[in-house]
């Protein structure tokens, strides 16, 4: 019978103990790591044998993502959002689009989980394809336009137009598109069609939702300039590269809005412009109802009430004042919890 020495033992041992230890490591260093490590393969099993997991493209790649249900009655039947589900490794942000069941989806938000298993993103389905002649006189996107997401405002001066259409005049609309080098080209005063009627950008938001663009737009009447049936606005200067479309920096404003920028759901707040009158009072948001109700208003200050409704905190709310001399400004808020 073999004789192990002392050091071949002890070397058998260090051996067997550095085997344990990867071992114990691929289950987690600790409770905490084999707790998610649990969660992980969980997930995983889910997303592979889910009925809701469709193949579909992302930003023109192709992928495999679980789709889910939004509650009908959480946007009282205005949009049919729904949430995506995707693993930690799929590069999916904020202003992505999704091609999925022959429409165009734009990922408007990405939850930041607090077990980090997985991603969830919330998607709208774009409603409208803005085109428009770039300054080097060519339509933006190759041709083929941009999938935006269009929604009309409330006019607080003329009373509540439909949410649903946008068939009014002197209408306002929120349009956002995806954040890229070529859709920065939409500067202020901008001409586009949206809804079958061209509207004139008036206000751009490039902080409250990074990886989308936020326009407010206001009507405009259509000229013998513009191409009905293509949907662009200006079509005239196609083929002819605009230096006016260059982007001209403006001096900043002499005005302000004052007025709370974390207004909490439930409560009353006053919104304020001081040293000119306001024409118009308005509020650019991405949610499918307004998020609040308008107490008084005049042409200096409006007063609102937030709903008291929890699925509205961390929704973006801009106030919006329209001055005399026809000068936007604007303030970004965000809707904070009760307590």
């Amino acid at each position: 019978m073999p004789i192990l020495s002392e050091s071949s033992g002890v070397e058998s041992l260090s051996k067997y103990f550095d085997y344990y230890q990867s071992k114990v490591k691929s289950r987690g260093a600790n409770q905490r790591e084999r707790n998610l490590r649990h969660m992980s393969r969980t997930f995983n099993r889910y997303f592979e044998n889910t009925l809701n997991r469709h193949d579909c493209l992302l930003n023109g790649e192709k992928a495999s993502l679980v789709f889910q249900d939004h509650s009908q009655s959480n946007n009282k039947d205005l949009s049919d959002d729904k949430y995506v589900v995707a693993p930690n490794d799929v590069p999916i942000q904020t202003g992505d689009y999704i091609e999925w069941l022959d429409s165009f989806w734009v990922v408007f938000t990405k939850e930041f989980k607090t077990i980090r298993t997985h991603q969830q993103v919330k998607i709208k389905e774009a409603n409208e394809i803005i085109k428009w002649v770039k300054a080097d006189g060519t339509i933006s996107n190759g041709g083929k336009g941009w999938p935006a997401y269009a929604q009309s405002q409330t006019l607080y001066t003329m009373g509540v137009v439909d949410t649903n259409y946008l068939q009014l005049p002197d209408s306002k609309v929120s349009l956002f598109l995806k954040d890229n080098e070529e859709t920065r080209e939409l500067k202020m005063n901008k001409r586009i069609f949206v809804g079958g009627r061209v509207y004139r950008t008036q206000y751009i938001n490039r902080i409250s939702r990074p990886g989308l663009l936020s326009f407010l737009l206001d009507e405009d009447t259509i000229g013998p300039n513009d191409n009905r049936e293509l949907e662009i606005a200006d079509y005239h200067l196609l083929g002819t590269p605009n230096e006016s479309e260059s982007e001209n920096p403006t001096e900043p404003s002499h005005f302000e809005i004052n007025g709370e920028t974390l207004p909490k759901i439930g409560r009353i707040y006053e919104y304020k412009v001081s040293g000119t009158n306001v024409t118009e009072w308005m509020f650019s948001h991405s949610l499918n109802e307004n998020p609040f109700y308008t107490v008084k208003q005049d042409e200096s200050s409006i007063q609102i009430q937030l709903k008291d409704d929890h699925r509205n905190i961390g929704e973006f709310l801009d106030v919006i004042a329209k001055t005399e001399s026809g000068e936007y400004i604007t303030l970004n808020t965000i809707i904070a919890a009760k307590f």
